[in-house]
């Protein structure tokens, strides 16, 4: 039998709740104090005006309010759940047009990323096979320039 590489993200986890779009903010509130943490999913969604961006900036503005209260509550995006975040952590669309579809790539690390909550527990031979091999999946059609000045406040909160 073939070894796994793959990891089961809901091993040892409570299972995930899907919130709908049209709730209130009342209903967004429960179902948040019912949670441990968000996943801000992909998809195709206006970031500014959508159902997604009103619930999204719900969960996040109670994201922040819990964890700036000592209450670790983790919030995740990936692909429009992390464009998603770069504007509700920069109040403004900062993104810049790519093309990195179906190309892999090692991953660029700022100094300070290995004290981040992310990776400070993550082992050096792993730090280092990402930093060095191009072993990411990258399929990409936005992404945020770290020359753009609101970057290191979004790379702040990792």
């Amino acid at each position: 039998m073939a070894e796994s590489n793959t990891i089961n993200v809901d091993e040892g986890v409570d299972l995930p709740s899907q919130s709908k779009i049209s709730q209130s903010e009342e209903e967004y509130e429960k179902l948040f104090n019912s949670l441990n943490g968000v996943l801000f999913p992909g998809g195709g969604a206006n970031l500014t005006s959508s159902g997604y961006a009103k619930a999204a900036s719900v969960f996040y503005r109670l994201a922040l309010k819990a964890n700036d209260q000592g209450d670790f509550f983790p919030v995740w995006g990936t692909c429009l759940g992390f464009e998603e975040l770069t504007y509700l952590t920069s109040g403004e669309l900062i993104l810049t047009a790519t093309n990195t579809s179906n190309v892999s790539l090692p991953l660029d690390f700022m100094p300070d990323a290995k004290d981040s909550r992310l990776f400070k527990n993550v082992p050096e031979d792993v730090l280092k096979a990402l930093a060095t091999e191009p072993i990411t999946v990258n399929s990409h059609h936005w992404s945020v320039s770290v020359k753009v000045p609101e970057f290191s406040d979004i790379r702040a909160d990792l």
